[in-house]
């Protein structure tokens, strides 16, 4: 009976070395193993996305207060009129009698023509 008990328990030892064996190699899932994980399947169809329409623009709200006028800035220094005999200037406010230069210019554009 002895004998029996000892080949039995050799032949448990022996299977046990063929499962630890194959199982290292051929990636089957024993003694705990875990095993390669599958191929992504096929991506399914694309879904459909429905956009409403935009809605109406709203009304434009009301205008705020005008700001305060800010200060007047400096008076720039006073300039010299320098005669150009090309520069012929009319002005319809002038008095009569101008010689066409920008202190004293011309009434109508007809008197600088008549100049020229």
């Amino acid at each position: 009976m002895e004998d029996n008990y000892k080949n039995a328990l050799n032949k448990i030892k022996n299977d046990m070395k063929f499962l630890k064996f194959t199982g290292c190699c051929d990636n089957r899932n024993i003694n705990g193993m875990t095993g390669h994980t599958g191929s992504t399947g096929p991506t399914g169809p694309q879904g459909i996305s429905v956009v409403g329409t935009p809605g109406a623009t709203g009304p434009t709200g009301p205008m705020g207060p005008t700001g305060a006028t800010g200060p007047i800035g400096p008076t720039g220094a006073t300039g010299t009129v320098e005669p150009n005999p090309y520069n012929l200037y009319v002005q319809s406010t002038a008095g009569p009698g101008g010689d066409g230069s920008q202190l004293a210019p011309f009434q109508t554009i007809e008197q600088a023509l008549a100049v020229v």
